[in-house]
């Protein structure tokens, strides 16, 4: 087999806990790390590094399918864990590696709510193509939120998932009240806006500057 699709995926970690991978079998709460068929994941055979991103912080890593043969599935999982435990109360995304029956290569993640005293609702914001945006504000950002899955695609090029913690930059009612329009498909160029704004704000980073 030879190395297919891939992407170089930054991980961009907006909240207050490192980001860790769950434990046992299951993307419903209580996630796992399998790295089946996948040329490159997460830079380990068959363990991720502890922390996967730590708090507040960024980390990239080049994730690559290797091409199928016969009836073979490519695929791999890894659940992202806020730190506080690897059980399913703290399970925040399930990402898949998948394969279509066309063979066709993508990535996807699907969001949970984790029950950690003190933080949250938390939603995703993801690019197709590029790193998180500094010059532009939430240019090429999609936000995700509930438990939404949100597309990734595999389009041999940098990507950004961004995992924030709405509550470390709004009121609880402005984080419940932009949750609804996520889920509902209708929040305003203003609102992504002020998220973007607000991540960089907590991420400690300027307009324009390089993302540490």
């Amino acid at each position: 087999m030879t190395p297919d699709a891939w992407t170089n995926l930054q991980i961009v970690n907006c909240t207050s806990f490192p980001l860790i991978s769950g434990a046992g079998k299951g993307g419903g709460g209580i996630g796992f790390f399998n790295a089946y068929q996948m040329n490159s994941w997460f830079n380990a055979p068959n363990a991720a590094p502890n922390p996967i991103v730590a708090s507040r912080a960024t980390a990239s890593y080049m994730l690559q399918f290797l091409r199928g043969v016969g009836d073979e599935d490519d695929g791999a999982d890894i659940q992202l864990n806020l730190g506080t435990a690897t059980s399913g109360a703290s399970s925040v995304v399930w990402l898949q590696a998948r394969s279509a029956q066309n063979s066709a290569h993508y990535l996807q993640a699907q969001l949970q709510q984790p029950t950690v005293s003190g933080a949250g609702p938390f939603a995703v914001a993801v690019t197709q193509q590029g790193t998180w945006p500094l010059d532009e504000p939430g240019t090429g950002l999609t936000w995700y939120a509930g438990t939404q899955l949100a597309p990734l695609g595999a389009p041999d090029a940098d990507q950004c998932l961004a995992i924030v913690d709405l509550g470390a930059i709004v009121s609880q009612d402005v984080a419940q009240a932009l949750v609804q329009m996520m889920v509902a498909g209708t929040l305003s160029a203003d609102d992504a806006e002020s998220l973007w704004m607000g991540v960089m704000s907590r991420m400690h980073w300027r307009p324009g500057a390089k993302a540490a």
